[in-house]
Protein backbone atom coordinates (compact mmCIF):
# COMPACT_ATOMS: atom_id res chain seq x y z
CA UNK A 1 0.00 0.00 0.00
CA UNK A 2 2.74 2.47 0.96
CA UNK A 3 4.75 1.67 -2.19
CA UNK A 4 1.70 2.27 -4.39
CA UNK A 5 0.95 5.50 -2.58
CA UNK A 6 4.57 6.65 -2.97
CA UNK A 7 4.46 5.94 -6.72
CA UNK A 8 1.10 7.73 -7.11
CA UNK A 9 2.21 10.77 -5.10
CA UNK A 10 5.42 11.06 -7.14
CA UNK A 11 3.52 11.03 -10.44
CA UNK A 12 0.92 13.46 -9.11
CA UNK A 13 3.58 15.84 -7.82
CA UNK A 14 5.41 15.78 -11.16
CA UNK A 15 2.19 16.43 -13.10
CA UNK A 16 1.24 19.40 -10.93
CA UNK A 17 4.77 20.70 -11.11
CA UNK A 18 4.79 20.62 -14.93
CA UNK A 19 1.42 22.35 -15.16
CA UNK A 20 2.36 25.23 -12.88
CA UNK A 21 6.10 25.62 -13.52
CA UNK A 22 7.01 28.99 -15.03
CA UNK A 23 10.62 29.55 -14.29
CA UNK A 24 14.21 27.12 -15.77
CA UNK A 25 17.37 23.35 -16.48
CA UNK A 26 19.10 22.64 -13.30
CA UNK A 27 22.00 20.24 -13.20
CA UNK A 28 23.77 21.90 -10.29
CA UNK A 29 22.66 19.83 -7.27
CA UNK A 30 21.56 16.64 -9.06
CA UNK A 31 22.26 15.14 -12.50
CA UNK A 32 19.72 14.70 -15.31
CA UNK A 33 18.08 11.27 -15.38
CA UNK A 34 19.08 11.21 -19.05
CA UNK A 35 22.81 10.32 -19.04
CA UNK A 36 23.28 11.96 -22.46
CA UNK A 37 22.78 15.40 -20.84
CA UNK A 38 25.77 17.03 -19.11
CA UNK A 39 25.75 18.60 -15.67
CA UNK A 40 26.37 22.31 -15.10
CA UNK A 41 28.28 21.91 -11.83
CA UNK A 42 30.53 18.83 -11.37
CA UNK A 43 29.48 17.72 -7.88
CA UNK A 44 26.05 16.80 -9.29
CA UNK A 45 27.57 13.94 -11.28
CA UNK A 46 28.17 11.84 -8.13
CA UNK A 47 24.44 11.12 -8.02
CA UNK A 48 24.34 9.74 -11.57
CA UNK A 49 24.40 6.21 -10.18
CA UNK A 50 21.89 5.53 -7.43
CA UNK A 51 20.63 2.31 -5.87
CA UNK A 52 18.69 -0.23 -7.87
CA UNK A 53 16.68 -3.35 -7.03
CA UNK A 54 17.35 -4.61 -3.48
CA UNK A 55 19.73 -1.65 -2.96
CA UNK A 56 22.26 -3.18 -5.35
CA UNK A 57 24.46 -0.63 -7.09
CA UNK A 58 23.40 0.51 -10.53
CA UNK A 59 25.73 -1.54 -12.74
CA UNK A 60 26.41 1.19 -15.30
CA UNK A 61 30.11 2.05 -15.32
CA UNK A 62 30.23 4.29 -18.40
CA UNK A 63 28.05 6.09 -20.94
CA UNK A 64 29.04 7.56 -24.29
CA UNK A 65 26.66 9.71 -26.34
CA UNK A 66 26.27 12.19 -29.16
CA UNK A 67 23.75 15.00 -29.68
CA UNK A 68 22.62 16.73 -32.88
CA UNK A 69 21.01 20.19 -32.60
CA UNK A 70 19.08 21.69 -35.54
CA UNK A 71 17.42 25.08 -35.15
CA UNK A 72 16.08 28.10 -37.03
CA UNK A 73 14.74 31.49 -36.04
CA UNK A 74 13.96 35.09 -36.94
CA UNK A 75 13.59 38.48 -35.31
CA UNK A 76 10.26 40.18 -34.80
CA UNK A 77 10.06 42.06 -38.10
CA UNK A 78 11.51 39.22 -40.15
CA UNK A 79 14.50 41.26 -41.36
CA UNK A 80 16.96 38.70 -39.95
CA UNK A 81 16.62 34.93 -40.20
CA UNK A 82 19.09 32.28 -39.10
CA UNK A 83 19.82 28.58 -38.98
CA UNK A 84 22.04 26.79 -36.48
CA UNK A 85 23.42 23.25 -36.35
CA UNK A 86 25.75 21.71 -33.80
CA UNK A 87 27.09 18.30 -32.87
CA UNK A 88 28.36 17.46 -29.39
CA UNK A 89 29.65 14.42 -27.50
CA UNK A 90 29.57 13.38 -23.84
CA UNK A 91 31.45 10.65 -21.97
CA UNK A 92 30.70 9.54 -18.39
CA UNK A 93 32.79 7.12 -16.35
CA UNK A 94 32.58 5.78 -12.79
CA UNK A 95 35.12 4.15 -10.51
CA UNK A 96 34.26 3.62 -6.86
CA UNK A 97 33.38 7.09 -5.48
CA UNK A 98 34.90 9.05 -8.37
CA UNK A 99 32.86 10.20 -11.37
CA UNK A 100 34.34 11.77 -14.50
CA UNK A 101 32.55 13.69 -17.26
CA UNK A 102 34.05 14.96 -20.52
CA UNK A 103 32.02 17.08 -22.95
CA UNK A 104 33.09 18.45 -26.32
CA UNK A 105 31.24 20.53 -28.88
CA UNK A 106 33.61 20.79 -31.87
CA UNK A 107 31.09 22.04 -34.42
CA UNK A 108 28.50 24.80 -33.85
CA UNK A 109 27.61 26.86 -36.93
CA UNK A 110 25.09 29.71 -37.05
CA UNK A 111 24.27 31.44 -40.36
CA UNK A 112 22.39 34.75 -40.20
CA UNK A 113 20.76 36.22 -43.31
CA UNK A 114 20.13 39.98 -43.08
CA UNK A 115 18.04 42.04 -45.51
CA UNK A 116 19.78 45.39 -44.85
CA UNK A 117 23.36 44.23 -44.18
CA UNK A 118 25.76 41.51 -45.23
CA UNK A 119 25.19 38.00 -43.89
CA UNK A 120 26.99 36.69 -40.79
CA UNK A 121 28.43 33.28 -39.99
CA UNK A 122 29.21 32.48 -36.35
CA UNK A 123 31.41 29.50 -35.51
CA UNK A 124 31.54 28.27 -31.91
CA UNK A 125 33.24 25.46 -30.04
CA UNK A 126 33.14 24.33 -26.39
CA UNK A 127 34.67 21.76 -24.09
CA UNK A 128 34.20 20.83 -20.45
CA UNK A 129 35.98 18.37 -18.20
CA UNK A 130 34.85 17.70 -14.65
CA UNK A 131 35.18 15.16 -11.89
CA UNK A 132 33.54 14.57 -8.54
CA UNK A 133 34.34 12.68 -5.35
CA UNK A 134 31.57 11.29 -3.13
CA UNK A 135 32.33 10.92 0.58
CA UNK A 136 29.41 9.71 2.63
CA UNK A 137 26.56 12.03 1.61
CA UNK A 138 28.65 14.95 0.35
CA UNK A 139 29.99 15.30 -3.19
CA UNK A 140 32.92 17.54 -4.10
CA UNK A 141 33.60 18.49 -7.71
CA UNK A 142 35.83 20.63 -9.92
CA UNK A 143 35.73 21.56 -13.62
CA UNK A 144 37.55 23.29 -16.46
CA UNK A 145 35.74 24.80 -19.47
CA UNK A 146 36.71 26.47 -22.73
CA UNK A 147 34.59 28.44 -25.17
CA UNK A 148 35.49 30.09 -28.49
CA UNK A 149 33.36 32.14 -30.88
CA UNK A 150 34.41 33.50 -34.27
CA UNK A 151 32.34 35.82 -36.50
CA UNK A 152 33.10 35.68 -40.23
CA UNK A 153 36.85 36.25 -40.63
CA UNK A 154 37.33 38.20 -37.39
CA UNK A 155 39.65 37.04 -34.63
CA UNK A 156 37.86 34.84 -32.06
CA UNK A 157 36.54 35.59 -28.59
CA UNK A 158 37.97 33.08 -26.14
CA UNK A 159 36.76 32.22 -22.63
CA UNK A 160 38.21 29.80 -20.13
CA UNK A 161 36.58 28.86 -16.86
CA UNK A 162 37.47 26.91 -13.74
CA UNK A 163 35.38 26.23 -10.70
CA UNK A 164 34.18 23.93 -7.98
CA UNK A 165 30.95 22.87 -6.32
CA UNK A 166 29.65 20.93 -3.34
CA UNK A 167 26.39 18.95 -3.13
CA UNK A 168 25.01 17.57 0.12
CA UNK A 169 22.30 14.93 0.39
CA UNK A 170 19.87 15.83 3.17
CA UNK A 171 17.99 12.78 4.33
CA UNK A 172 17.11 10.39 1.51
CA UNK A 173 15.57 12.60 -1.19
CA UNK A 174 16.64 16.23 -0.65
CA UNK A 175 19.81 17.82 -2.10
CA UNK A 176 21.45 21.21 -1.71
CA UNK A 177 24.40 22.60 -3.69
CA UNK A 178 26.73 25.60 -3.84
CA UNK A 179 29.20 26.38 -6.60
CA UNK A 180 31.53 29.06 -7.94
CA UNK A 181 33.10 29.56 -11.34
CA UNK A 182 35.84 31.95 -12.49
CA UNK A 183 35.79 33.14 -16.11
CA UNK A 184 38.58 34.80 -18.12
CA UNK A 185 37.76 36.43 -21.47
CA UNK A 186 40.18 37.49 -24.20
CA UNK A 187 39.44 39.26 -27.49
CA UNK A 188 41.79 41.10 -29.83
CA UNK A 189 39.72 44.31 -30.09
CA UNK A 190 38.86 44.58 -26.37
CA UNK A 191 40.88 44.47 -23.17
CA UNK A 192 40.81 41.21 -21.23
CA UNK A 193 38.18 40.77 -18.55
CA UNK A 194 37.44 38.36 -15.68
CA UNK A 195 34.44 37.71 -13.48
CA UNK A 196 32.95 35.11 -11.15
CA UNK A 197 29.65 33.20 -11.18
CA UNK A 198 27.97 32.02 -7.98
CA UNK A 199 25.42 29.20 -8.08
CA UNK A 200 23.08 27.51 -5.61
CA UNK A 201 20.45 24.82 -6.04
CA UNK A 202 17.78 22.86 -4.18
CA UNK A 203 16.51 19.53 -5.47
CA UNK A 204 14.35 16.49 -4.80
CA UNK A 205 15.36 13.17 -6.33
CA UNK A 206 13.67 9.94 -5.36
CA UNK A 207 13.00 6.44 -6.64
CA UNK A 208 15.10 3.67 -8.17
CA UNK A 209 16.48 3.52 -11.71
CA UNK A 210 14.90 0.13 -12.43
CA UNK A 211 11.44 1.30 -11.30
CA UNK A 212 10.17 4.90 -11.07
CA UNK A 213 12.38 7.95 -10.53
CA UNK A 214 11.46 11.60 -10.00
CA UNK A 215 13.79 14.59 -10.08
CA UNK A 216 12.89 18.25 -9.51
CA UNK A 217 15.53 20.97 -9.20
CA UNK A 218 15.58 24.75 -8.88
CA UNK A 219 18.86 26.59 -9.33
CA UNK A 220 20.18 30.12 -9.68
CA UNK A 221 23.46 31.52 -11.04
CA UNK A 222 24.50 35.18 -10.85
CA UNK A 223 27.46 37.42 -11.62
CA UNK A 224 28.00 41.14 -11.01
CA UNK A 225 28.92 43.69 -13.66
CA UNK A 226 32.67 43.96 -14.23
CA UNK A 227 34.24 46.67 -16.39
CA UNK A 228 37.83 46.90 -17.60
CA UNK A 229 38.86 50.31 -18.92
CA UNK A 230 40.27 50.80 -22.41
CA UNK A 231 44.04 50.38 -22.67
CA UNK A 232 46.81 49.94 -25.26
CA UNK A 233 44.54 50.77 -28.16
CA UNK A 234 41.87 48.26 -27.12
CA UNK A 235 38.30 49.16 -26.25
CA UNK A 236 36.80 48.79 -22.79
CA UNK A 237 35.28 45.40 -21.95
CA UNK A 238 32.10 45.12 -19.90
CA UNK A 239 30.60 41.94 -18.51
CA UNK A 240 26.97 42.76 -17.79
CA UNK A 241 25.29 41.98 -14.47
CA UNK A 242 23.72 38.59 -15.24
CA UNK A 243 21.30 36.28 -13.43
CA UNK A 244 20.00 32.88 -14.53
CA UNK A 245 17.20 30.89 -12.89
CA UNK A 246 16.47 27.31 -13.86
CA UNK A 247 13.77 24.78 -13.15
CA UNK A 248 14.03 21.14 -14.17
CA UNK A 249 11.52 18.31 -13.77
CA UNK A 250 11.92 14.72 -14.91
CA UNK A 251 10.09 11.47 -14.33
CA UNK A 252 11.38 8.07 -15.39
CA UNK A 253 9.09 5.05 -15.48
CA UNK A 254 11.13 2.00 -16.39
CA UNK A 255 12.94 2.88 -19.62
CA UNK A 256 10.66 5.84 -20.44
CA UNK A 257 11.83 9.34 -19.48
CA UNK A 258 9.78 12.56 -19.70
CA UNK A 259 11.36 15.93 -18.98
CA UNK A 260 10.55 19.65 -18.85
CA UNK A 261 13.16 22.37 -18.38
CA UNK A 262 12.82 26.14 -18.25
CA UNK A 263 15.48 28.83 -18.01
CA UNK A 264 15.33 32.62 -17.63
CA UNK A 265 18.44 34.74 -18.13
CA UNK A 266 18.51 38.48 -17.45
CA UNK A 267 21.40 40.74 -18.46
CA UNK A 268 21.13 44.28 -17.11
CA UNK A 269 21.85 47.36 -19.19
CA UNK A 270 25.45 48.62 -18.91
CA UNK A 271 24.60 52.08 -20.38
CA UNK A 272 27.57 51.79 -22.75
CA UNK A 273 26.96 48.98 -25.25
CA UNK A 274 23.41 48.18 -24.05
CA UNK A 275 20.97 50.87 -22.91
CA UNK A 276 18.22 48.36 -22.00
CA UNK A 277 18.07 44.95 -20.32
CA UNK A 278 18.14 41.69 -22.27
CA UNK A 279 15.88 38.83 -21.18
CA UNK A 280 16.14 35.33 -22.63
CA UNK A 281 13.54 32.63 -21.89
CA UNK A 282 14.22 29.05 -22.97
CA UNK A 283 11.89 26.06 -22.70
CA UNK A 284 12.98 22.47 -23.42
CA UNK A 285 10.81 19.37 -23.21
CA UNK A 286 11.40 15.89 -24.46
CA UNK A 287 11.07 12.15 -24.28
CA UNK A 288 13.78 9.50 -24.14
CA UNK A 289 14.34 5.76 -23.86
CA UNK A 290 16.90 5.25 -21.08
CA UNK A 291 17.47 1.56 -20.25
CA UNK A 292 19.79 0.37 -17.49
CA UNK A 293 22.07 -1.08 -20.16
CA UNK A 294 22.08 -0.66 -23.91
CA UNK A 295 21.11 2.04 -26.39
CA UNK A 296 19.64 5.41 -25.37
CA UNK A 297 17.45 7.41 -27.74
CA UNK A 298 15.93 10.83 -27.05
CA UNK A 299 14.37 13.84 -28.76
CA UNK A 300 13.96 17.32 -27.28
CA UNK A 301 12.09 20.39 -28.54
CA UNK A 302 13.63 23.75 -27.63
CA UNK A 303 12.07 27.23 -27.86
CA UNK A 304 14.16 30.31 -27.12
CA UNK A 305 12.90 33.91 -26.99
CA UNK A 306 15.37 36.79 -26.52
CA UNK A 307 14.00 40.27 -25.82
CA UNK A 308 16.10 43.45 -25.83
CA UNK A 309 13.89 46.50 -25.39
CA UNK A 310 11.27 46.28 -28.13
CA UNK A 311 13.29 43.82 -30.22
CA UNK A 312 12.44 40.13 -30.02
CA UNK A 313 14.28 37.12 -31.47
CA UNK A 314 12.70 33.65 -31.50
CA UNK A 315 14.51 30.36 -32.16
CA UNK A 316 12.86 26.94 -32.50
CA UNK A 317 15.06 23.85 -32.45
CA UNK A 318 15.09 20.08 -32.10
CA UNK A 319 17.88 18.11 -30.45
CA UNK A 320 18.37 14.38 -30.98
CA UNK A 321 20.32 12.22 -28.50
CA UNK A 322 21.84 8.82 -28.97
CA UNK A 323 24.03 7.00 -26.47
CA UNK A 324 25.00 3.68 -24.97
CA UNK A 325 25.07 2.55 -21.32
CA UNK A 326 27.83 0.04 -20.59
Amino acid sequence: MSARFHHFSSVLFFTCFVLFANTAWGQIATPPLDPTVKVIMPAASSWRYVKGENDADDDRTATISGRLFVGEGENEDGSNTWTRTKMSYLMLAKTENVNIEAFILPSDTEKIERTSNSDITNERSQSQFGFSLLLRKISYGAFHRTFEKKRNDNLPIKRTGTGASVTAQLGSVFFMALGIGLVDEAESNFVANSWSNTSYALAVMTGKPDKTQLRVEYSSTSSDEVEEAAANGRARNIHRDTSVTRLSAEIRMGDLLLSLNQEKQTELADNVFYSVDTETNTTKYGIARVPQNGWIFGAYVITKKETTGSSEDITNATRFHIGYNF
